[in-house]
C-alpha cells in the first residue's frame, strides 16, 4: 500500500521514519486527504524537524489549498529550527497568493524575534537554487499558435521528491513573456499531464525535460537581446535554466528526419502549403491589412476599373511577390524557419511523418532569400510564403466585397472570363 493511500494516523507514524527521497509522496498523501484530515496531518509534522519534513512542509505552503498551506506555514514555525526559518524565508519571497507570503514573513519574524534565524538568508529579491537539489523530470510543449506564440512546462523533482512545474508563455517575436513555477504531488502532475494531452487544441505533446528547458532559455536569450524585461518570477532559477542553453545545437526535428532526402525530394516543399489545413495550422496567416499596400485591387476600386482575367492575373502574381519580398526580410524568415522546424516535431509526434517532412522542406528554403533559388532548382518564391500571403489577399477581397454589399455599391471584383 502506497502511502498516499493510507490514512491520517498512518502518516503521522511513518513520518518520522521517512527518508528524504519520500518526502514528495508525503506531500501528495496529505494533498489527497480531506481538508480537515490533511490539516490534522500537518499539524503533526509540527513535532518532527527533519530535512524531509521541512521540505515537504515548505511544498505544501505553495498548494492550493489555503487552509493547508496556512497550517504548513504555522507547523514550520512551530519546528523553530534554522533551516525551517530558511524555509520561510524562501516562501516570504516567492508564494504567489499575497497572504500567505505575509503571513510566512511574520511567522519568520516570530521565530528571529525568538533568536532563531535563516540557516542561509536569501539575497535580495532573489534566492539562486542549487543545482543538484533538482533534476530534469519531464516536459510538454503545445503548438504553435497564430502569434507563433507556445506554452512550454518543465518539471523537476526535487531531492525531497516533490515535483516543480515551470510553465513558460514563449513567442517567436521577443522571447520569453511568461513564467510561473509551482510545486505539486507527483499524482497531482500527472492527472494534469493527462489534461494537457488529451486536449484537441491547443495541442500538447511530450518533448525530452532537456528540450524544454532548452526552449525556455532560448526564449530568454531572444528576450534578451530584444532588449525586453525577462519575468522576475525567473531570478531564482535562472542558472539553473540557461544551463540548458547549450544543450542543443539544432532543434529537437533534426534528429528524426534525414535532412539530404528533404532537400533532394522537392514535393515536400512544394507540398508545404498544405500544411495550413491541418488543424495544428489552421489559425497560422498574414494579417490583412499588412497586404494593404501591395492590394491592386484596391487601386481599381477607387477607379472603378475591371481588369481583363490575364491581365488581373498577371498583377496578382507580382503584387504577392512584392509583398513576400517586403513581409518577410531577415529576421521575419529567421522567425517563421523556427515556427516550422518546432512545428514539424509536432506534427511528427502526432504521426504526421510526410506532413513533418513537409514543415522541415518550408523551414530549410527560408535559410535562403525568399526570391533566391528554392529546393529543385527553379527561381521562385517560396510556396508556403506565397500560399499565406495569398490567403491574406483574399481574406481582403472577401473584406472588400462584404462591405460593398452593406452598401449598396456596384463594384465588381473580378473579370467575367
Amino acid at each position: 500500500m502506497s502511502l498516499w493511500t493510507r490514512g491520517v494516523a498512518d502518516i503521522d507514524r511513518t513520518a518520522a521514519a521517512l527518508p528524504a527521497e519520500e518526502a514528495g509522496d508525503l506531500v501528495v498523501a496529505i494533498d489527497g486527504l480531506p481538508e480537515g484530515e490533511a490539516l490534522a496531518a500537518v499539524g503533526s509534522l509540527a513535532s518532527q524537524p527533519r530535512p524531509a519534513i521541512i521540505a515537504a512542509l515548505e511544498t505544501l505552503a505553495g498548494g492550493a489549498r489555503p487552509a493547508v498551506a496556512a497550517a504548513a506555514i504555522d507547523a514550520l514555525g512551530r519546528l523553530a529550527t534554522a533551516e525551517a526559518a530558511g524555509a520561510l524565508a524562501a516562501l516570504g519571497e516567492r508564494l504567489q497568493d499575497r497572504e500567505q507570503r505575509k503571513l510566512a514573513r511574520r511567522t519568520l519574524h516570530r521565530l528571529v524575534a525568538a533568536g532563531v534565524r535563516p540557516a542561509a538568508a536569501p539575497a535580495p529579491g532573489r534566492r539562486p537554487v542549487p543545482f543538484d537539489e533538482y533534476q530534469l523530470f519531464g516536459g510538454l510543449a503545445s503548438a504553435i499558435d497564430a502569434r507563433g506564440e507556445r506554452i512550454v512546462h518543465v518539471a523537476l523533482v526535487e531531492a525531497a521528491g516533490g515535483i516543480v512545474l515551470f510553465t513558460a508563455l514563449i513567442g517567436d517575436e521577443g522571447g520569453l513573456r511568461e513564467f510561473v513555477d509551482r510545486r505539486l504531488g507527483r499524482r497531482r502532475f500527472a492527472e494534469e499531464r493527462q489534461e494537457l494531452l488529451g486536449r484537441e487544441w491547443p495541442t500538447y505533446i511530450e518533448v525530452p525535460a532537456a528540450y524544454a528547458r532548452f526552449l525556455i532559455a532560448e526564449a530568454i536569450a531572444r528576450a534578451q537581446e530584444a532588449h525586453r524585461p525577462v519575468p522576475v518570477e525567473t531570478l531564482p532559477w535562472y542558472e539553473l535554466i540557461m544551463a540548458g542553453r547549450t544543450a542543443y545545437e539544432r532543434p529537437l526535428i533534426y534528429e528524426h528526419v534525414d535532412v539530404a532526402e528533404i532537400r533532394w525530394n522537392p514535393a515536400y516543399l512544394e507540398e508545404s502549403p498544405a500544411l495550413l489545413d491541418l488543424p495544428e495550422l489552421a489559425a497560422w496567416g498574414i494579417d490583412p491589412d499588412a497586404v494593404a499596400p501591395f492590394d491592386p485591387e484596391a487601386e481599381a476600386q477607387e477607379a472603378r476599373l475591371v481588369l481583363p482575367g490575364q491581365a488581373q492575373r498577371q498583377q496578382t502574381v507580382t503584387a504577392v511577390t512584392r509583398a513576400i519580398a517586403a513581409l518577410f526580410d531577415a529576421p521575419a524568415r529567421e522567425r517563421w524557419r523556427r515556427r516550422l522546424e518546432e512545428t514539424a516535431y509536432v506534427l511528427l509526434r502526432r504521426g504526421g511523418e510526410r506532413n513533418a517532412r513537409r514543415a522541415v522542406a518550408a523551414a530549410l528554403a527560408l535559410e535562403r532569400p525568399p526570391g533566391g533559388t528554392v529546393l529543385g532548382g527553379e527561381p521562385s518564391v517560396h510556396p508556403l510564403l506565397r500560399a499565406l500571403v495569398e490567403r491574406a489577399f483574399e481574406l481582403r477581397r472577401h473584406e472588400r466585397g462584404q462591405r460593398m454589399l452593406r452598401r449598396g455599391g456596384l463594384w465588381v471584383p473580378r473579370a467575367a472570363e
